[in-house]
């Protein structure tokens, strides 16, 4: 399933798994003070391919990226950016053949007090 691949891709990721004290899906742990990251990923749906009989399956996923530094967040953006933008081939089981940054928006969560950045991403797999 793209949900557990996707966060054993982040997590396997030494320059990732080293800022966030962990990845998690759909909401944040309670008095989380660190570094952190929330995935969100909607029902992949069938999507033709143009010129081609085949068929490939996009997800759109959020991520958000949480960190008590604006330094850190910025750091940790950008290490997601280069994993993620315009990676191809295994994510675990799931077989990508495109992802893409759509957008990325810094915040700041004044009741977790914590700085951070929404990412919109489209994943292609077969």
């Amino acid at each position: 399933m793209i949900d557990i691949d996707l966060r054993a891709h982040l997590l396997a990721d030494t320059a990732i798994s080293s800022t966030v004290a962990g990845v998690y899906a759909l909401r944040l742990p309670q008095d989380t003070t660190s570094s952190a990251i929330v995935y969100e990923i909607g029902a992949g749906h069938s999507a033709p391919q143009i010129g081609s009989m085949e068929t490939v399956i996009r997800h759109t996923v959020t991520l958000f990226a949480y960190s008590p530094s604006y330094q850190t967040l910025r750091v940790l953006s950008e290490n997601i950016t280069n994993l993620l933008n315009g990676m191809t081939g295994p994510m675990g089981s799931t077989s990508v053949t495109g992802s893409q940054i759509d957008s990325s928006i810094n915040t700041y969560e004044e009741e977790l007090q914590l700085y951070r950045n929404i990412i919109n991403l489209t994943i292609y797999s077969n």
